[in-house]
């Protein structure tokens, strides 16, 4: 149930069908669950991307623990499952964007 995600954090896959030759922007952002303390990685098989923005949390430098959620997103509720950006979409590099086909979720 999508509400139930929203409020409490869900477990599920979900799949898109993208058409042949299209671009689209995909927006991904790690929860901000204190206890969980982890990236996770994102693979594409057979495919590439371009990575045309990226934001961090703010983190512990010895180590390594995450402090506080992205600035750049505002969580509206306690395991940051629905959230929007805080001052707008950050600014895209769609110049010279690196092309990747894994990118780690900070």
């Amino acid at each position: 149930d999508e509400e139930q995600c929203r409020q409490s954090g869900c477990r599920c896959t979900h799949m898109i069908d993208i058409p042949y030759n299209k671009t689209i922007q995909l927006v991904m952002y790690n929860t901000f669950v204190p206890i969980s303390q982890t990236h996770h990685s994102v693979h594409l098989h057979g495919h590439d991307f371009q990575v045309v923005a990226m934001g961090y949390p703010s983190y512990n430098r010895s180590t390594g623990r995450h402090l506080l959620p992205n600035p750049d997103l505002v969580c509206k509720n306690d395991f940051c499952t629905d959230a929007a950006w805080r001052d707008g979409p950050p600014a895209l590099n769609l110049i010279d964007p690196p092309k990747k086909d894994t990118v780690i979720v900070p």
